[in-house]
C-alpha cells in the first residue's frame, strides 16, 4: 500500500463529531497526545512502550515515543520530517526520515537517541516498517537503473538485502517475527496482480488472495500466523484475512456489518488476537476492531469502552502479547492516537468486594516467578486460578480450606502441564467468601 495513501486513510475524517459508546467498559483507554496537531500509534512492544507520528505543523511531521503517559518527540536525521512505523522489545525504533529540508525519506532506525540510515537497494527513498526482537528490520527502497521499482528489504547488522518478487516490479514486507519470517506483497508477472507473500532465507511464498487480484500481508507472530487484507474474485471489496501457520488457504475475516464494506487487518499476536479497521454500514468512516482469535466474531472497539468516552475509534494498527490495542481515534476535535489496555476477558467473570481484598500480582509485569497476595475475611474455601484471554484455565494456584487473614500463592510461569506460560496478558481470579475477584497480570521475556 502506498505511504501517502497510508497517511490519508488516517486522517481523512478528522472534522466529524465523536460518539460516545454505551458498552460496558472492558477496556482502559489513553490518548498519547501529540505535537501540536494530529497523531497516530503505529506499533507497540511487549513492555507496553509504543511509538508513532504526529503532524508538527500543517505539513511536517515527526516520530515520537510514548511511555507510561509520556511522548517524546523523536526529531529527525536531520531534515524536517521522521515517521515511526515499528518497535521492538529492545526499544529500537524503525521508520523513516530526511537527511535535508525537504530531502528524500530514508528507511531509518533510531536506537538510544540516535538515528541511523539503513540505506537503499539504490534508489533515493525507503522505509522501514518492521523489527523483530532480533534486531532485523524490513521494509522497502527504490532499486537504481532506468526504470524505477520498489523492493522489500531484509536488513541484518548493515547489510541490507533484496526481497524478490513473484515475477513482477514491485515487493514490500511490512512485518517479520522471531522466526526471520518477513510478511508483506509481491507483484506477479506480467501486471497480473499483487498476492500476499512471505519471505523465508531469501525464498518468497505466494499466500494469494481471497479470489481476486489482490492481496497485502501486514503482520506475522511468532507463530507464523499472517493476517492482511484481499479481494475475492469478481467486483468486490476487500477483507481482512486470516491465513494460519500451516493453513492452505485465506481465511476472509468479514467486516463490521454488510456484504460491500472493506475491512484490512493491521496486526496479531502471540495469542491470536486480530486488530484492524472496518468499514460500517451507518458511518462514513472506518471503525477499529478486534478478534478475539480464529472463529470468533469481529468486534467493534468503540463497543468496548468505558461509557461517555468521547472517543471514536477509526483503526486499531497493532496489538502486542498482553493485549494493548494501539491506533488512532477522533478525540477532541482532531485525530489522536489511542493506547488500549484490556480489563476483563471473555469467559472471565469480573466482580469487585470490599470484603475479600485482592492486591493482585507482584512483580507485574511477571518475568519468571510471582506472587499473588489476597486476604480473607473469614476462614473458609478459596480458589486461585489463572485464565488466558480466551477463558481458557492455565493453572490453579492454591485451593482448598484457608484461614483467616493475609495469604500469599506463588507462580513459576508453568501452566498445569508444567510448560512455561507464554508471554501475553492473564488473569487471576480468585473464588472466596461468596465473591470473585480478578486481576491482570503480564507475563514478559
Amino acid at each position: 500500500m502506498p505511504i501517502a495513501s497510508i497517511r490519508r486513510s488516517l486522517f481523512a475524517a478528522i472534522a466529524l463529531v465523536a460518539v460516545t459508546s454505551t458498552a460496558h467498559a472492558d477496556y482502559t483507554i489513553q490518548e498519547t497526545g501529540s505535537l501540536g496537531r494530529n497523531s497516530t500509534l503505529t506499533s507497540v512492544n511487549n513492555n507496553g512502550v509504543a511509538a508513532g507520528w504526529a503532524f508538527v505543523n500543517d505539513s511536517l511531521t515527526h516520530a515520537f515515543r510514548w511511555s507510561n503517559g509520556n511522548l517524546v518527540d523523536l526529531g529527525t536525521f536531520g531534515g524536517n520530517s521522521s515517521y515511526a512505523y515499528g518497535i521492538n522489545d529492545n526499544d529500537i525504533i524503525v521508520g523513516q526520515s530526511n537527511a535535508s529540508q525537504g530531502g528524500p525519506l530514508r528507511p531509518v532506525k533510531y536506537e538510544n537517541g540516535v538515528w541511523t540510515d539503513l540505506g537503499t537497494l539504490g534508489g533515493p527513498t525507503g522505509a522501514a516498517f518492521g523489527i523483530n526482537n532480533l534486531n532485523e528490520i524490513v521494509g522497502q527502497t527504490d532499486k537504481s537503473g532506468g526504470l524505477v521499482t520498489t523492493h522489500g528489504f531484509f536488513w541484518k547488522n548493515g547489510v541490507m538485502s533484496d526481497l524478490v518478487t513473484l515475477g513482477g516490479q514491485f515487493s514490500t514486507a511490512f512485518s517479520i517475527n522471531s522466526n526471520s519470517r518477513a510478511a508483506g506483497v509481491a507483484a506477479l508477472s506480467g501486471f497480473n496482480g499483487n498476492h500476499a507473500a512471505t519471505w523465508s532465507n531469501g525464498v518468497v511464498t505466494d499466500l494469494g488472495t481471497l479470489g481476486g487480484t489482490f492481496g497485502v500481508a501486514k503482520a506475522i507472530n511468532d507463530r507464523g500466523d499472517v493476517v492482511g487484507y484481499a479481494s475475492a474474485a469478481g467486483v468486490s471489496p476487500t477483507r481482512a484475512f486470516l491465513r494460519p501457520n500451516g493453513g492452505a488457504a485465506n481465511l476472509a475475516l468479514g467486516a463490521l456489518g454488510g456484504s460491500t464494506l472493506n475491512s484490512q487487518a493491521n496486526g496479531i499476536n502471540h495469542n491470536g488476537v486480530i486488530v484492524g479497521w472496518s468499514e460500517v454500514a451507518d458511518d462514513t468512516v472506518h471503525h477499529a476492531f478486534v478478534i478475539f482469535g480464529v472463529g470468533n466474531t469481529m468486534l467493534d472497539l468503540n463497543t468496548l469502552l468505558p461509557p461517555a468516552s468521547g472517543w471514536k475509534l477509526l483503526e486499531a494498527t497493532a496489538v502486542n502479547d498482553a493485549g494493548v490495542i494501539v491506533g488512532n481515534g477522533q478525540h477532541l476535535g482532531g485525530v489522536r492516537g489511542f493506547y488500549m489496555v484490556p480489563v476483563g476477558t471473555l469467559g472471565v467473570e469480573i466482580h469487585e468486594s470490599d470484603a475479600l481484598a485482592f492486591s493482585g500480582a507482584f512483580p507485574n509485569p511477571a518475568a519468571g516467578r510471582t506472587q499473588f497476595a489476597f486476604t480473607l475475611p473469614a476462614p473458609g474455601h478459596a480458589r486461585l486460578a489463572l485464565y488466558d484471554l480466551s477463558g481458557r484455565l492455565v493453572r490453579t494456584l492454591t485451593e482448598g480450606s484457608l484461614s483467616p487473614g493475609r495469604q500469599v500463592a506463588s507462580w513459576d510461569g508453568l501452566d498445569a502441564q508444567g510448560k512455561p506460560a507464554g508471554v501475553g496478558l492473564y488473569f487471576a481470579r480468585l473464588e472466596a467468601a461468596g465473591h470473585v475477584v480478578t486481576r491482570r497480570v503480564s507475563v514478559m521475556r
